[in-house]
């Protein structure tokens, strides 16, 4: 019996091609191992490059960690200003100059019933005020009523109404006689004053 079969191992090369084909190995090799070198010296520089910015980064958050803790206290002051800021905004914006009335009609009673004493003012946006007048006897009530029914006194209003009334006598024997008035001042000469 004859023995048959096939060696696949067992080839004939020529030893040229080989030596072609091993040179040809040998440069894809030496080039893939340049460009792996290459590769790594790339990500290891990227690497210390983020380590670097990571510790400049860690140095920047510790410093402004530091910067809000110590200076919190002030924030608070800051919001504190802004908060009273805006405040006064909108009072500047609502004011009425209730002052200039206030005076205004204190130099009123001053000149045309001087014996009255003005005890409280209130006044608003619509230029109406609420005032309260005492007085020691009977007789300057009187008076003061008749008073604010003339012409020098209601020319500087566009209404005055007596709101309330209210005779107080002491055990003393002192009287004191309270009236608030509510009275809107009138314009003049064309503007509101």
């Amino acid at each position: 019996m004859k023995n048959n079969h096939i060696n696949l191992f067992t080839q004939d090369f020529n030893s040229e091609v080989l030596i072609i084909l091993l040179k040809r190995i040998k440069s894809i090799a030496f080039s893939l191992l340049i460009l792996s070198i290459v590769s790594i010296v790339f990500e290891l520089g990227g690497l210390w490059y983020v380590g670097s910015q990571s510790a400049s980064s860690e140095t920047t958050y510790q410093t402004l960690t530091k910067f809000i803790q110590s200076n919190s206290n002030f924030d608070r002051k800051i919001k504190y200003f802004i908060y009273k800021k805006n405040l006064i905004n909108t009072y500047l914006k609502e004011d009425a100059q209730g002052y200039l009335y206030y005076e205004k009609l204190k130099a009123i009673l001053a000149i045309l019933v001087p014996f009255t004493t003005l005890e409280e003012f209130e006044f608003d946006n619509t230029k109406t005020a609420n005032f309260t007048v005492s007085f020691l006897k009977y007789e300057d009530l009187l008076s003061f009523l008749n008073t604010i029914e003339s012409k020098e006194f209601l020319q500087n209003f566009n209404y005055v109404t007596v709101s309330e009334f209210n005779p107080y006598e002491s055990s003393e024997g002192v009287s004191d006689i309270k009236l608030i008035i509510r009275v809107q001042f009138a314009q003049e000469n064309g503007k509101n004053t």
